[in-house]
């Protein structure tokens, strides 16, 4: 039975999960009061920040399609994928859902839990819980605290890459600079930062680091989703850095026993700073000519 429980992590709500309990050779099933997804479509919203997600057979791309900050949209796409062992091309985790169920839970505007297969029919389930907490409006800031949970219910052991795609366009400008940051005291990831101007996403893992990552241009010949969805087996490739129509993505590979789970706690936090709409730019530029004249006639 999964023991989900709660604590405080740098002054965020982080889910922890204790041991998976299994009795007389029974796993016991998890008490969860979640109901069938009748709209695959979900909104989130929270302090000036509005976030949407189609969580499979709904609109936009797969996953969450948009984050809005200051009311614009800074959020193309981003999904999770998986494969198991070494020969698979992966798939997109709502792919579970379509044959084994999924089950969803929208506690209040701003949290939603949604889990593909149960232990009731499910070799492989995941879970993936979001918890949006803006900043406030106005504020230009937004923090999205993300939890996953990867049960295998089968009779055996399994190898699972599971794979976090992320495709931000910062300020629409098709202009942006992304880094990944590896582990400074071992293997592994620990984080990602993009931006272009003064706006900015940056995404912590808080726990496990990452095996693999890549950052490359969207559409190229190495484009990152691309390969994740057409090679067998493929691993990301650790380029840490591009720029312009940018992507970054994760890689966790993990053997996972039988009744046992991976889990994966991480954190975004968005900082948007506000770019006036071209007709403002054009209003601000004739204030300051006419203060300019002004000051000119004072002087002479």
């Amino acid at each position: 039975m999964n023991c989900h429980q709660k604590i405080v992590f740098n002054g965020k709500s982080v889910v922890l999960l204790c041991a998976t309990l299994i009795a007389s050779g029974i796993m016991l099933v998890p008490s969860r009061s979640l109901a069938l997804v009748q709209n695959p479509n979900v909104t989130l919203t929270s302090g000036g920040s509005v976030a949407t997600l189609n969580l499979g057979g709904g609109s936009g791309n797969i996953g969450m399609n948009s984050w809005s900050v200051l009311g614009q949209n800074q959020l193309n796409q981003q999904w999770f994928w998986y494969s198991i062992g070494s020969g698979q091309v992966a798939q997109s985790i709502d792919t579970i859902g379509s044959t084994y169920g999924v089950t969803i839970n929208q506690p209040n505007s701003s949290q939603v839990d949604v889990i593909y297969g149960t232990a009731l029919n499910a070799p492989l389930s995941i879970e993936v819980d979001y918890t949006l907490n803006g900043g406030g409006v106005g504020s230009g800031n937004a923090d999205l605290m993300e939890n996953i949970y990867a049960d295998n219910y089968s009779g055996s052991g399994i190898t699972l890459n599971l794979y976090e795609y992320s495709n931000f366009n910062l300020l629409q400008s098709g202009n942006n600079n992304v880094v990944i940051i590896p582990n400074p005291s071992g293997p592994g990831y620990e984080a990602s930062y993009q931006a272009s101007g003064g706006t900015a996403i940056e995404e912590t893992l808080v726990s496990p680091f990452a095996n693999n990552a890549e950052a490359e241009p969207v559409g190229g010949a190495s484009d990152t989703l691309n390969s994740i969805t057409t090679i067998a087996g493929y691993s990301l490739n650790n380029n840490l850095t591009a720029s312009g129509n940018v992507s970054f993505a994760f890689q966790w590979t993990a053997n996972i026993a039988s009744g046992g789970e991976l889990q994966i706690v991480k954190d975004k936090e968005l900082s948007v700073q506000a770019v006036p709409e071209p007709s403002s730019v054009a209003f601000i530029a004739l204030g300051v000519g006419a203060l300019g004249l002004v000051l000119r006639r004072k002087l002479a």
